[in-house]
């Protein structure tokens, strides 16, 4: 994601720090220093005019400029204070989700600010649990290696990239992103132990189920808060959770399911593309099917290579045609069962 593609008025999230977790410091940004062409310079005066709004996206926007140095010399000090003005905009609970995720950084960065990580870490799991798709696989990055005064915690950095690659919001990730997180996913799941997983399948579907049921945060920027955070007062909704006590439902099952996240088991006897979708037939073909995953996404040929194996399908069931089915948010969401 480069920042140069900015396009301000549009919720969008685009800058170009790099979070290098494997690193010997967990928080190595790179930040791309654009001459200041006269389009640069036009992004700049247009973020400025549009800031005067007090609209809290323009407002974040122009805090982007001064990270990134577009069109202006770059000032985390300015980028920080604009960032915090956009979090605490709006009447009531109203501010800017993603500003919020771009201060985090600053903290954990120590960028603008004096470096605190917890201050850091409890504004990511403020905008990771409102849905921030780049929060949460931030958070997954830091719970998957650890950090000073924040321990390494697999199931914690389980539920968060589970989170991030099944949100409803994926496709914000390029795909060179979006295969980055299923990695490091991957990745941990291989480190963890059978109850691990089992514990950490039931806090993820948890949290992925209150996800879904709120508003996307990059529809406007009035977004509902739990509360206004400042730097002196960072604010976390991390609520524990009951976890399930199985990883996954039989596909003859989903049908007792439906409305609810859940991750179902079953063996993919037909794969179908079509010119809008992919439809996998599970535990059975057309019109005998147990269940149907399908996906709109690009790419779907992809799934063609699932035929005739056992997989993993995690969504919201829902009724279709009298049939329960899966609509897969991302390629992430379907895995090869063990």
């Amino acid at each position: 994601m480069n920042l140069r593609s900015l396009r301000l008025g549009i919720p969008k999230f685009c800058f170009i720090a790099l979070l290098s977790a494997s690193s010997a410091n967990a928080f190595d940004w790179w930040w791309s220093k654009p001459s200041f062409s006269p389009e640069e310079t036009k992004v700049f005066e247009d973020a400025k005019a549009a800031a005067k709004s007090g609209r809290n996206d323009a407002v974040r926007n122009l805090g982007v400029c001064y990270a990134a140095g577009i069109g202006v010399a770059t000032n985390f000090q300015t980028a920080t204070e604009y960032y915090l003005d956009a979090c605490n905009r709006g009447s009531g609970t109203n501010g800017d989700v993603l500003a919020r995720t771009f201060l985090a950084l600053n903290y954990l960065n120590g960028q603008g600010t004096e470096q605190d990580i917890s201050v850091g870490i409890d504004l990511l799991k403020t905008s990771a649990n409102l849905g921030d798709v780049f929060a949460q696989e931030f958070l997954g990055d830091i719970y998957s290696s650890g950090l000073p005064g924040e321990k390494k915690d697999l199931v914690q950095a389980y539920k968060w990239y589970s989170c991030a690659m099944l949100s409803k919001d994926v496709e914000r990730f390029n795909t060179e992103r979006e295969n980055r997180v299923t990695e490091r996913f991957n990745s941990i799941r291989k480190q963890m132990t059978e109850p691990e997983i089992c514990e950490a399948d039931g806090i993820a579907k948890a949290t992925l189920w209150s996800l879904y049921l709120r508003p996307s945060p990059y529809e406007g920027v009035n977004i509902t808060m739990p509360a206004k955070p400042s730097a002196g007062n960072p604010v976390a909704s991390d609520n524990a959770v009951t976890p399930s006590e199985s990883v996954s439902i039989s596909a003859a099952d989903a049908q007792s399911h439906i409305g609810e996240m859940e991750t179902v088991e079953g063996a993919v006897s037909e794969v179908k593309v079509t010119a809008k979708a992919v439809f996998l037939d599970i535990d059975g073909i057309y019109p005998n099917e147990a269940l149907t995953a399908v996906y709109f996404g690009k790419n779907r040929e992809w799934f063609t290579s699932f035929r005739g194996k056992k997989v993993l399908v995690t969504g919201i069931i829902r009724q279709y045609k009298s049939k329960p089915e899966i609509v897969v948010r991302s390629r992430s969401a379907i895995t090869e069962a063990r």
